[in-house]
C-alpha cells in the first residue's frame, strides 16, 4: 500500500537529505534519481523511468522532491535574482473557453480588446523607460489571425526596443499557429483541450508538486 504524504511533509522536504530518504524508496526510482544526481543531467533517463518518476507516490515522491531540490542547488545555487518585467496581453478575445479562465472574452463583448502592433510596441517602449528589461507577451486565441501575426508582434517590439528581452507566447499559442494545426483546428478540438486542462487543474496540489519536481529532476540542463 502506497504511503500518503502529509502536507507538512511536502512543505518541509528541504530539511531532509537524500541519504535519509533513499533507503525508503523503491529500487527503480532510487536508481534512476541517483543516476540523475550523479550526472547532473536527466537526459539519460528512459521513457519508462520518466513515467515512473512522473507518477511517484509516497517515499518515491519525497525522494523526487529532495533530488530535484538538490540538483537545483548544485546547478543554480541559492542566490535569487529577478528582472523588471511588463506583461503585454495583446488581446483578451479567445474562442477556447477554458473553465478556469476569467480573462477571455468573446469578440462581441463590450470589454473585448485587441491591441494594434503600434500599441504593443508603445507598451514595450514605456516598459523600457520605466526600467524593464523584459516583456512577457501573451493573449487569447482569437479566430482569423494572419499566419505570421505572432512574428509581427516580435518584430514590432524589437524594432521599437532592440535590447528588450521577449518572453512570449504559451505552448497553446505556438501550437495553434503551427501550419498543421491551422489546417486541422476546430472548436471541438479546443473544447476538448479545455475540459482536459480544467480536469487536471482540479486534481489537487500533489499533482502540481509532482509535475514541478519531475521537471526539475528529469529535464536536461
Amino acid at each position: 500500500m502506497v504511503r500518503i504524504l502529509s502536507l507538512s511533509e511536502l512543505e518541509n522536504f528541504p530539511s531532509l537529505e537524500w541519504d535519509q530518504i533513499a533507503p525508503r524508496m523503491t529500487c527503480a526510482s532510487c536508481t534512476a534519481l541517483e543516476r540523475v544526481l550523479g550526472r547532473q543531467d536527466g537526459g539519460g533517463l528512459s521513457r519508462d523511468e520518466c513515467l515512473l518518476l512522473a507518477n511517484a507516490e509516497g517515499y518515491d515522491l519525497l525522494g523526487l522532491l529532495i533530488a530535484a531540490d538538490t540538483l537545483r542547488c548544485e546547478l543554480a545555487g541559492n542566490l535569487v535574482t529577478y528582472v523588471v518585467n511588463r506583461n503585454i496581453n495583446f488581446t483578451n478575445v479567445c474562442f477556447v473557453g477554458c473553465k478556469f479562465c476569467a480573462f477571455s472574452r468573446g469578440p462581441r463583448e463590450s470589454d473585448a480588446y485587441f491591441l494594434s502592433l503600434e500599441q504593443v510596441a508603445r507598451k514595450a517602449v514605456e516598459a523600457w523607460e520605466l526600467g524593464a528589461t523584459e516583456v512577457c507577451i501573451q493573449g487569447g486565441l482569437p479566430h482569423g489571425l494572419p499566419p505570421f501575426y505572432y512574428r509581427d508582434i516580435l518584430r514590432a517590439v524589437k524594432n521599437a526596443v532592440p535590447r528588450m528581452h521577449i518572453h512570449a507566447f504559451s505552448p497553446m499559442e505556438a501550437w495553434i499557429r503551427s501550419p498543421e494545426q491551422r489546417r486541422k483546428s476546430s472548436t471541438t478540438t479546443f473544447a476538448s483541450f479545455s475540459r482536459a486542462t480544467s480536469c487536471r487543474r482540479n486534481n489537487g496540489n500533489r499533482s502540481f508538486v509532482r509535475l514541478i519536481a519531475a521537471a526539475l529532476a528529469v529535464l536536461p540542463r
